[in-house]
């Protein structure tokens, strides 16, 4: 198995982000919007530029207090979604309220610290077709890929 060196990553990388179906957004250890998809611009409507530099909460907090009072945990979103996918309401360019199914990873350094995350967000209308995410159907879909990409994780090189 040979491993890709530093350019071929970036390129895989920037394929995945710019090919996936869901929203990807990536924040620094502070929750500092550094990079977004173009699946998530689609989603809530704001382009790169608007929300770059931006802490992450702006797009789940329309009340400036709650805005203040989640800043003393920024990546508090990223933790709560890290080994299972939550679902949050979050807010549109327009300010309409947008059903999100959120999941993440923490990147950390050697002593295990947040030196920033990954989230994914997959818009629940999408999913359902309706702003309610009780249908039966799509928790099936939902559990079956969730079984499916621990099954590709956990097996081993068929090589």
């Amino acid at each position: 198995m040979s491993k890709l060196g530093v350019n071929e990553a970036a390129q895989y990388f920037e394929g995945i982000l710019t090919t996936a179906h869901e929203g990807i957004v990536l924040v620094d250890h502070e929750g500092i919007i550094l990079r977004i998809n173009p699946a998530l611009t689609k989603i809530l409507g704001y382009e790169e530029n608007e929300i770059l530099g931006k802490p992450f909460y702006i797009l789940n907090f329309k009340d400036q207090v709650m805005k203040k009072g989640s800043s003393h945990s920024p990546l508090y979103r990223f933790y709560s979604s890290e080994k299972t996918s939550m679902e949050y309401g979050f807010f549109d360019k327009q300010g309409r309220d947008v059903t999100i199914r959120f999941r993440s990873f923490i990147m950390r350094d050697e002593h295990g610290q947040a030196k920033g995350a990954v989230g994914m967000l997959e818009h629940m209308v999408e999913l359902t077709g309706t702003d309610k995410a009780e249908s039966s159907l799509t928790e099936k879909m939902w559990e079956a890929q969730q079984n499916f990409e621990n099954v590709l994780e956990n097996s081993a090189d068929a090589a």
